[in-house]
């Protein structure tokens, strides 16, 4: 019950259902009416509502009493105050508290103020809502409304690709790029950017990327500078094998020939090969340059002509719509070939030489010394049995007897060659004395005159 007195007339709403009695002194009073601002007669003294009361006691006159519920102030608590850039609107959420269990009582609130970009907001409650509202008031310390902030979203800077090397394909130029955030220009290799952050052909990349929307985006260190980044695509590296000069018998002429019929380009690319499965040689290849070694009828020169070792060493130039993507592993090419002595023999016109007196032999020595006349020897080049000069021939041998004859055989033991270019030639030595050793060759041992000496003396 709720006494009925002067100092006890106005209660704050608790939610409790209240009784009323009134009494004198030991006397109970009766409540003969009771009714309320809001509405009739009321049956539960509860909700938030001025309440009018008579009192009747017998003999006296009828007594009004008033007595007041007020309205509860419930308390409002709001989460975080602090946001960072999403692209949405951001707002905190009120959540009430000291409502009495079981009441229906939510807050209202007017997002009017709320906003998407970076700033300072201001949200509120603007009232109650619910079947127990009325018995209730909103804060007046003001914690009905909140203050927040948005900050900048703070982006990580993007990054320049690793080392890259020309693989045919498109590769990434930059990392961590966000296109809905961050804008990118290049000023170098500009012509060979695709997809706007890929590149394909070798080339040094400048890249300049700055923030689309500075007033909600930083990056990680507050700032909003522009962020340049160089990749660079690097050639691939080739180089080739397989070319080979024909090595030559020596035959007086610098004249060889250059063999590509088994040049192979090594490094080339998986997109630069046809669908046959060799290289595409109007995206690739590599040929020697020869220019001042291969004269106008397609013929090399060694530079020199007589038989030994030669090294030459060709330019290489690369063609094709993709040689600017590689790069020569050497720009030279060496090749060595040889000019070998060339094989020659001699066939005949050696004989024995006439001596000062002009005899073809010699006079009795007790040897068998002989001297050869090699002046008209024929010598011939193996092969093709091609007359050979520029090269003499010395022969050493002896007769097969060192008494006197007219025709006396006379044998080659051993051939010599001669002359400035007998370096360049081999004597097939076996097969020129077999040819030569063919009883052929004579010479005349004259007997030696003899002189008496009879010396006088005493005689008997």
């Amino acid at each position: 019950a709720i006494p009925m007195n002067d100092s006890n007339l106005s209660i704050v709403y608790t939610g409790r259902i209240y009784e009323v009695s009134a009494t004198c002194g030991s006397d109970t009073l009766t409540i003969i009416k009771k009714s309320k601002t809001h509405g009739s007669a009321f049956t539960e003294f509860k909700d938030v509502d001025t309440y009018t009361f008579v009192v009747n006691m017998e003999g006296y006159l009828n007594t009004v009493q008033t007595f007041e519920i007020t309205k509860k102030e419930v308390d409002v608590n709001w989460s975080l105050s602090d946001f960072t850039y999403n692209g949405s609107v951001q707002y905190p959420e009120p959540t009430i508290g000291g409502i009495v269990a079981g009441d229906a009582c939510t807050l209202v609130t007017n997002y009017s103020g709320a906003g998407t970009n970076v700033g300072n907001y201001t949200v509120s409650v603007s009232s109650l809502a619910g079947a127990q509202a009325g018995n209730y008031v909103l804060p007046a310390d003001g914690s009905g409304s909140k203050s927040y902030t948005i900050s900048p979203k703070k982006l990580t800077k993007p990054y320049a690709s690793g080392y890259l090397i020309y693989n045919g394909g498109n590769q990434l130029l930059i990392g961590g790029f966000d296109s809905a955030t961050m804008s990118v220009s290049f000023r170098s290799g500009a012509s060979n950017v695709v997809n706007s952050i890929q590149g394909k052909n070798a080339d040094t990349y400048i890249a300049t990327v700055s923030l689309k929307y500075t007033n909600n985006y930083r990056w990680e260190d507050g700032s909003i500078s522009m962020v340049t980044l160089t990749t660079t695509i690097h050639p691939q590296t080739l180089s080739i094998a397989g070319v080979s000069l024909a090595s030559k018998e020596y035959d007086g002429t610098d004249i060889t020939t250059l063999d590509l019929s088994s040049l192979l380009v090594l490094g080339v690319v998986a997109s630069d090969y046809g669908t046959d499965g060799e290289i595409d040689k109007s995206k690739i290849w590599i040929v020697p340059s020869v220019g001042g070694i291969i004269d106008e009828n397609g013929k090399v020169h060694l530079g020199g002509t007589t038989a030994g070792r030669y090294t030459l060493k060709f330019s290489l130039v690369k063609q094709g719509s993709e040689a600017n993507n590689y790069t020569l592993l050497s720009d030279e090419y060496e090749c060595i070939t040889y000019i070998t002595r060339a094989t020659i023999k001699v066939t005949g016109g050696i004989d024995v030489a006439t001596d000062n007196n002009g005899l073809k032999g010699k006079v009795y020595d007790g040897t068998t010394t002989v001297n050869f006349d090699t002046s008209k020897a024929v010598i011939v080049y193996s092969a093709n049995g091609n007359a050979c000069s520029g090269v003499t021939v010395e022969a050493y041998g002896g007769y097969a007897s060192s008494n006197a004859g007219s025709s006396v055989s006379a044998l080659i033991w051993s051939l010599k060659l001669g002359g400035t270019l007998a370096a360049n030639y081999e004597l097939d030595v076996s097969t020129s004395l077999t040819a030569l050793n063919n009883g052929t060759i004579t010479g005349e041992i004259t007997k030696k005159d003899v002189t008496a000496v009879i010396t006088a003396g005493d005689c008997v």
